[in-house]
């Protein structure tokens, strides 16, 4: 008899990867990956900089690879909006074989674009 055992725990990849451009901050936590799966889920935290609010449409969160968009399964923000130096966390779903290259882009309402490569 031969017995194969399969982990159902997903690889963890700690990212800690941190961007700001004086207005909000992103922060890559970490990236797991299913060990059965081309599925990954990306932690993130969004800060904002500012004195003011921030609203942060989760449409408006990308994953890209090679510069095009990839389909996101699902995205979860505990909020929509920021009081100013609060932080949202978020998770976000999607599948792809290769997680090399890959990009989180980010354009809250109102404000620039903000790329971080992992």
């Amino acid at each position: 008899y031969v017995v194969r055992l399969e982990s159902r725990t997903p690889e963890i990849r700690q990212l800690n990867l941190l961007k700001t451009n004086g207005i909000y901050s992103v922060h890559l936590t970490d990236l797991k990956r299913s060990r059965r799966s081309p599925t990954n889920t990306l932690s993130f935290k969004i800060i904002n900089d500012t004195g003011s609010k921030m609203i942060v449409d989760p449409y408006r969160v990308n994953i890209l690879f090679k510069n095009r968009p990839l389909p996101v399964d699902s995205i979860y923000l505990d909020s929509k909006t920021a009081k100013p130096h609060q932080t949202i966390e978020g998770n976000l779903v999607f599948k792809n074989e290769n997680t090399e290259k890959i990009v989180f882009e980010i354009t809250p309402r109102d404000q620039d674009k903000l790329r971080l490569p992992f």
